[in-house]
């Protein structure tokens, strides 16, 4: 939830780097280690970007369009 409410502000584009702070230090405040809270986040960033990406790509081939 923290997540979303960060990429709703426009410090940064798509709250890019923004959000990843905020992931990894709600995680860490409830005990999870700095660096699996850091892999949850990168983690997390890499399927919601790069899946997006993926599935575009794939529709866009199909659709026809030039």
């Amino acid at each position: 939830m923290s997540a979303a409410l960060v990429s709703a502000l426009p410090i940064t584009p798509g709250g890019l780097g923004a959000v990843e702070f905020t992931i990894v230090g709600v995680f860490v405040l409830v005990g999870v280690d700095a660096g699996v809270a850091a892999g949850i986040a990168i983690l997390d960033r890499a399927i919601s970007y790069w899946g997006l990406m993926a599935v575009g790509a794939v529709a866009y081939m199909v659709s026809g369009r030039k």
